[in-house]
């Protein structure tokens, strides 16, 4: 686990996060996991498929269908991004990500 801060243009901090990072770059695969509950604030966790094939990713943080999915860039709008409070809860520990795509799920402190 990692620990950052992230800062505005004029390098005032914004917010502190614990992080995770695995890149899998030969095979295009990236996911973390931005804890935002040290700012008591959302959990992020973002997973990026830049292959040509689509990628089952494990998700490693929370308890069952605690997540929940704000972004999927290979859905057709506008079902694409959703709403924080309106998101649609994941009902197990993986994610099914299209080639070439983008996943960001939520989940609510």
């Amino acid at each position: 686990m990692k620990e950052g801060t992230l800062r505005d243009r004029n390098g005032s901090p914004t917010c502190s996060l614990r992080y995770d990072f695995v890149w899998l770059g030969s095979a295009g695969l990236c996911a973390f996991c931005l804890h935002g509950a040290v700012e008591n604030d959302v959990e992020l966790y973002v997973m990026l498929n830049a292959s040509a094939e689509a990628r089952r990713f494990g998700i490693h943080e929370g308890t069952f269908g605690q997540w929940e999915r704000l972004v999927d860039t290979s859905r057709p709008s506008p079902d694409d991004f959703r709403e924080p409070k309106g998101s649609a809860r994941l009902g197990a520990f993986h994610y099914d990500l299209a080639t070439r795509s983008v996943v960001v799920l939520i989940r609510h402190q």
